[in-house]
């Protein structure tokens, strides 16, 4: 019966039992029976009620770093629809089997939450059930030896499985088939079993969502199988496996196909104008065996937002005709194809505006690409070991206050850099290294990650970072260049610090005191006086390296018990 405020009393009962039997380190339930709500749970955190009935239809447990028990209390309330426990701790122990018995259940997830062993087949009993998430961290706790039990939940439309171990599943894809409602299946790091397609196979054309991503599939009867599985795939993703030969045309012409992630296989074979859908907004063939040609006809598909063609092994010359018509494109990255080289005119707009940009181990240069002079929107940017030479241009230091990822490392850039201070306000990562920069060492940005300015030619002292407050950085390396002088108290300003690399330089006088928590390198300086007692409290550093110095005096009794790799 009703309390007369609006909860049931035998569902309010219930929660305060299920809440018993959890541990709640961070009083995330603190509002369940608490003075000011005690009479209606309806109103209690994380809860939520039918406005008609009063009757408790969703407890959202999601990510509250609860322990203990999920109590069988949870039986008295039959009208709950949605539950989550998903991004908590209970210790691998068992799914309960009595969730199977909560029969309007709709809605289930158990995402990371350290329960292990098989899945109980009593979850077929939810006949009402829409979407089912499932999963572990990746060490496959979970099991499931058949999947029969899936078969049974007509209603279910969302199925997501990850690092789920399926080995022993051998009736999967059957099991898939019968699932006629189903409109988006991941089975993602399942350890899924190669099996032969079933016969007859009844296609399920509701289907339009599709991950078998990371399952190290090789055979190409996956392919035939996606077709019949469903004619209206929007998205699918088979990345990470191990698919080799060509991929079908009646793949890659499916009209409504708009995400297609192929990456990380051994796919081969050229790509074809007519197998290419225009409805594809995101097109990632990255890290496969692709050769021949990139058709210009990919500059025709209009939709398209994400276009990842590297690390394969392309052979062409880029023009201005492969992105004629892409005018939403975002990310782009044809890195790693050594055979690709770029003919696009000084004076080029393209239709773009991107956010990722990534030539790296392409041939690029000799010039750097003076169309990126249009890109307003950049945040990511590589293109390292480019062949590109000559001077860095002074305009692209406008574009730079976006750029959260920077790398044009391993070319042959000239000339003096530009106080960074200004110039980057959102980097995180910025790799200069091996290339002939002279001239001082710029003011660095504040808040970074890893600066590499490596194997340059800057010369001159680095006093400048006396000036700087609170910087970030966790990455600096100033090693093979020309700098000199002496280090000052410094670098105990850098409070996150913990790889430093300073080698291959001039500098001289005593080591100051350092705060370095990870990897130090001073090889080859001039470096005279003591090994510093600071470094003693340098407890967490895993290699530090000062040989070819000019220091004095014995090596201190404490650094065999502090440092775990050292070389004097």
């Amino acid at each position: 019966m009703k309390d007369g405020i609006g909860c049931i009393e035998e569902e309010k009962e219930a929660l305060l039992k299920f809440k018993d039997e959890l541990i709640d380190e961070d009083g995330q339930l603190s509002s369940w029976g608490n003075e000011k709500y005690k009479r209606d749970c309806c109103k209690w955190s994380d809860v939520s009620c039918d406005n008609q009935t009063n009757h408790i239809v969703e407890l959202d447990l999601y990510d509250m770093h609860l322990r203990g028990n999920i109590s069988v209390s949870l039986l008295e309330i039959q009208h709950l629809k949605y539950l989550d426990l998903t991004y908590n701790d209970f210790h691998y122990s068992r799914i309960p089997h009595f969730i199977g018995s909560l029969g309007r259940l709709q809605h289930l997830y158990i995402m990371n939450s350290n329960f292990s062993g098989e899945i109980p087949c009593h979850l077929g009993n939810l006949s009402e059930l829409n979407s089912l998430y499932l999963g572990s961290s990746e060490d496959g706790s979970l099991t499931s030896t058949n999947l029969d039990w899936l078969s049974r939940l007509h209603s279910l439309s969302n199925l997501y499985m990850r690092s789920v171990n399926l080995t022993m599943a051998t009736n999967w894809l059957q099991t898939i088939t019968k699932l006629t409602k189903l409109q988006s299946l991941s089975l993602y790091s399942c350890n899924l079993p190669m099996v032969l397609p079933p016969s007859p196979f009844n296609a399920s054309n509701s289907l339009s969502d599709f991950t078998l991503s990371r399952n190290e599939f090789s055979s190409s009867w996956i392919f035939p199988s996606v077709f019949n599985l469903s004619s209206s795939l929007n998205f699918l993703d088979l990345s990470f496996n191990k698919l080799r030969g060509e991929i079908p045309v009646s793949l890659m012409n499916t009209s409504s196909l708009e995400i297609l992630r192929l990456f990380g296989n051994e796919l081969t074979g050229d790509l074809s104008c007519p197998t290419l859908s225009s409805s594809l907004t995101t097109l990632d063939l990255f890290d496969n065996m692709f050769n021949g040609t990139i058709p210009q006809c990919i500059g025709s598909l209009s939709k398209l937002k994400y276009l990842h063609l590297g690390s394969n092994n392309f052979e062409d010359i880029i023009t201005e005709s492969h992105f004629s018509n892409l005018s939403q494109l975002d990310d782009l990255d044809l890195s790693s194809n050594p055979s690709i080289s770029f003919n696009i005119s000084l004076g080029w707009t393209p239709p773009f505006q991107l956010t990722s940009l990534g030539l790296s181990g392409c041939k690029v240069g000799p010039h750097f690409p003076t169309w990126l002079r249009t890109q307003r929107r950049l945040h990511y940017i590589y293109i390292s070991n480019a062949e590109i030479s000559n001077t860095f241009p002074d305009w692209f230091w406008e574009l730079s206050p976006k750029l959260s990822y920077l790398n044009v490392s391993h070319n042959n850039y000239q000339g003096a850099l530009p106080d960074l201070l200004s110039n980057f306000t959102t980097t995180a990562f910025i790799d200069l290294s091996f290339n002939r920069f002279n001239g001082s060492l710029p003011i660095l940005p504040y808040n970074g990650s890893v600066m590499d300015l490596s194997n340059n030619e800057l010369s001159g002292s680095i006093t400048n970072f006396c000036n700087e407050t609170s910087p970030r950085w966790h990455f600096l390396d100033l090693s093979n260049n020309l700098l000199s002088g002496q280090l000052l108290d410094c670098f105990e300003n850098l409070p996150y610090l913990s790889y430093l690399n300073l080698a291959h330089n001039n500098f001289s006088g005593k080591i100051p005191s350092l705060n370095v928590t990870s990897s130090l390198h001073l090889k080859n300086n001039s470096f005279t006086g003591e090994i510093p007692t600071s470094l003693r409290n340098c407890t967490f550093l895993t290699f530090i390296d000062l040989s070819q110095n000019k220091l004095t005096d014995n090596i201190p009794i404490w650094v065999g018990d502090t440092w775990t790799y050292w070389s004097f």
